[in-house]
């Protein structure tokens, strides 16, 4: 008994002291991960620099001194900086759940964007007797420039105008540009006397109606009959004309921000717009802000035309015989591609076989306002303009990253055959919008020889300027594990081929034997880009574009 007593406890001390030494091994690394983790944490704060440590203390101490609570502002802005060029952005998941959304082409607005114009200066009065009204200067012109010299004349705010006048001599004698046109090559250099009142002018600012600059395929604003190009000259919560306002961008917004949902939690805007700008051919248009899928090609020949609309949650092409281009002939199809996205490739594919099935050989590729998108919708776009290539995967452009690595983006094969025979010419449209993807196709079309250069026709602006927009870069979206997302521009996109880099460039005349053409951006009633480009191009000899 007295041994049994004395084994139990001589094995009850035993479990004791593993029992300390297992509490002790507890302590003893915990002490060592906790030492380690401030050694690591020192040594990342360390490592971060002094920069980014000032950032860290800034907003600690912010937080905690700041006289009010600091809210979600202070990130926004902070998040904001990330904005290294016009394409990298830091997202909330919010945010990014839109940009998501839109990029299966699942969109909840009115489906169009607007172009306005910077505005200008008009001379709103002349004083009688005044320098300006004995020069012939009147009220209603145009103001374009002014300066001392003829040579040193210089474009400014009204504010810039009376202090340059502010500091000549009385008498001094200085020059105004001004005119009764829209054109500035159609003005007059008045020379003027600087006086009590500068040279009497009155200015005031002026802003030319707001133009329908994009229209999203089967959005409400298509399905409404809105079209590019097109002058909003008033708007308004109702259909009345007479209820309606004038006004800029921000008036529109702020009036769009103050409407009321109907039922459906969708809102209406109502739109007076035309083709001209006083209004002659002018409609009221309703369009409702509401969910829609998007789609983003249509196809017009001489005697049919093609939009994808929705029916039955299914998107597929229906005949709009309204909007045929009869002045193609009866060998030449036109298709416009105004992104690369969603289901743009799938919509251009089933384009090229109703050319096909029309009978129609040659192509006239739009690509005017096209700023780009996703390289998986690029790549499968282009594998179906892959003329001289071989059999199997074919490599349609590729990608320099920061570390050197480089990433080549590749179609399976080419679908060239599927659609064109070795006779067929193809042309492309293409303005100081066309960008990115849109681009990187142009460099595919080229490389692989389905387009000569002298067959890119290329908007020119009044300044003489012919070109694509040169954005030779790529973005790429990286997530948190929040959900948040940071787009950043990650890499240079080169042709396949000839290892051509358009970024800051873009195509242009002088650079590669583009062909331009003058005339305004956004197309009127007429198209008149379009119509120099079709007389242009059946003025060609009826062969290839490139030889083969």
């Amino acid at each position: 008994m007295e041994q049994n007593e004395k084994d139990q406890t001589t094995d009850k001390s035993k479990k004791i002291r593993i029992v300390e030494k297992s509490v002790i091994s507890v302590l003893l690394a915990l002490v060592i991960a906790a030492v380690a983790f401030v050694a690591g944490w020192f040594g990342r704060w360390g490592a971060l620099g002094e920069k980014k440590r000032d950032l860290l203390w800034a907003i600690d101490t912010a937080e905690e001194n700041y006289y009010h609570e600091i809210g979600d502002e202070l990130y926004d802005n902070l998040f904001g900086a990330f904005n290294f060029d016009p394409y990298s952005k830091f997202y909330t998941e919010e945010e990014y759940d839109v940009i998501a959304a839109e990029r299966e082409g699942k969109n909840r607005d009115a489906g169009f964007s607007v172009y306005e114009e910077g505005g200008y200066l008009e001379v709103y009065a002349v004083i009688a007797d005044s320098s300006a009204e004995r020069a012939g200067i009147a009220g209603g012109m145009r103001f374009w420039k002014f300066g001392k010299t003829e040579d040193s004349l210089k474009a400014g705010t009204a504010e810039d105008y009376f202090i340059f006048t502010a500091k000549l001599a009385e008498d001094e004698e200085y020059f105004v540009r001004c005119g009764e046109s829209e054109k500035e090559s159609e003005a007059t250099n008045f020379k003027v006397k600087n006086g009590e009142n500068g040279a009497g002018i009155a200015l005031t600012r002026k802003f030319d109606p707001m133009r329908v600059y994009q229209v999203v395929g089967n959005s409400p604003a298509d399905l409404a009959g809105l079209k590019r190009g097109m002058y909003i000259l008033k708007f308004g919560a109702t259909d009345d004309a007479n209820a309606m306002q004038t006004g800029s961008l921000d008036d529109l917004s702020e009036l769009v921000s103050t409407l009321k949902p109907d039922a459906n939690g969708n809102v209406t805007i109502h739109l007076q717009c035309g083709f001209d700008k006083t209004g002659v051919d002018a409609k009221i248009y309703s369009v409702a802000m509401k969910e829609y899928q998007a789609t983003y090609c249509y196809y017009r020949d001489n005697t049919t035309a093609y939009r994808f609309r929705s029916a039955d949650k299914k998107v597929e092409p229906v005949l709009v015989a309204d909007e045929k281009l009869a002045e193609l002939d009866n060998d030449t199809a036109y298709i416009a591609l105004t992104e690369f996205t969603g289901n743009a490739a799938a919509e251009f594919k089933e384009c090229l076989s109703i050319m096909k099935k029309n009978g129609r050989k040659n192509l006239i590729l739009d690509l005017r306002g096209n700023g780009g998108g996703y390289m998986d919708v690029f790549v499968e776009i282009a594998a179906c303009f892959l003329k001289d290539a071989g059999s199997g995967a074919q490599k349609v452009a590729y990608a320099k990253f920061k570390s050197g690595a480089t990433v080549s983006y590749s179609a399976k094969k080419s679908l060239y055959g599927d659609y064109f025979g070795e006779n067929a010419r193809i042309s492309v449209l293409a303005d100081e919008h066309t960008a990115s993807a849109s681009e990187c196709l142009i460099g595919a079309l080229v490389d692989y020889k389905a387009v000569a250069f002298s067959d890119i026709y290329l908007h020119q602006d009044e300044s003489g300027v012919a070109r694509t927009y040169g954005k030779g870069i790529m973005q790429t979206h990286y997530e948190n594990s929040n959900g948040s997302t940071l787009k950043l521009t990650s890499a240079e996109i080169f042709w396949p081929k000839s290892n051509k880099s358009i970024h800051g460039v873009g195509v242009t005349p002088q650079n590669d034997g583009a062909i331009a053409i003058s005339s305004p951006l956004l197309p009127d009633a007429d198209d008149v880009f379009l119509q120099t480009a079709i007389e242009k191009i059946r003025n060609k000899a009826d062969v290839p574009s490139v030889s083969v």
